[in-house]
């Protein structure tokens, strides 16, 4: 309920910018379901999102543009699009 509490108060001012770091963690599915349609609401709105996930399935269907780090480098970015792509998914 914590976690809940300090997403809605992170969301709640209107901000050019929101910086989001896993923000699926430990919600169950239907608060997972109503922070995406909040995500997506404010990314219309004009709000630019830089959001990191380990749920590549739930953020595959509203980003636009991915970047994937291995180990502290960049190692893949491109569009949603090209997202299946990707050469290198492992995590050695």
């Amino acid at each position: 309920m914590r976690q809940k509490v300090q997403t809605i108060c992170a969301l709640l001012p209107d901000v050019a910018l929101l910086l989001i770091d896993e923000p699926f963690m430990g919600l169950d599915v239907h608060a997972a379901d109503d922070l995406e349609k909040l995500i997506m609401s404010k990314a219309k709105k004009g709000t630019s999102i830089l959001l990191t996930s380990h749920q590549l399935d739930r953020i595959g269907m509203f980003a636009d543009n991915y970047i994937m780090l291995h180990k502290g480098e960049l190692t893949e970015q491109g569009h949603m699009n090209n997202f299946e792509e990707l050469t290198r998914r492992s995590t050695d």
